[in-house]
């Protein structure tokens, strides 16, 4: 019984650590990287996301920047944007326009595309309480 039991462990250990590697090689593939060393932490992270909101939100309705500020929910959501944002970085993808972006601006982009996904569900979510 203790014979089955071992080889049975050893088969799925096997299997696991193959699963790891082909998911980190279809991720290499891609050109993501999965280093810790180009990440921040996550404080960092939501820094980035109030400082985004603070100098981007205002142009889309005054206001909006303490209203996203004070709703960890959206916050987080643009920061996890922002971690997206650094994951799916390609500094050699070159754009219909024949220019490169840079991190700090591909990041204000997704920063901006989060607050416009906070907006759109705001408005819909209003829309659907008007309807019941």
């Amino acid at each position: 019984m203790e014979k089955i039991n071992k080889r049975q462990k050893e088969k799925v250990k096997s299997k696991s650590s193959s699963i790891k590697d082909k998911f980190k090689t279809r991720i290499k593939n891609k050109g993501h990287s999965m280093e810790n060393s180009r990440y921040l932490s996550m404080g960092e992270y939501i820094a980035l996301a109030k400082k985004t909101v603070n100098k981007f939100a205002p142009q889309f309705n005054n206001g909006l920047n303490k209203e996203i500020l004070n709703n960890d929910d959206a916050i987080s959501d643009i920061a996890s944007a922002i971690m997206y944002a650094d994951w799916r970085f390609d500094p050699d993808r070159y754009g219909s326009s024949g220019m490169k972006k840079t991190l700090y601006s591909y990041r204000n982009q997704c920063a901006i595309w989060a607050i416009n996904t906070y907006i759109t569900n705001k408005y819909k979510k209003k829309s659907k309480d008007h309807m019941s």
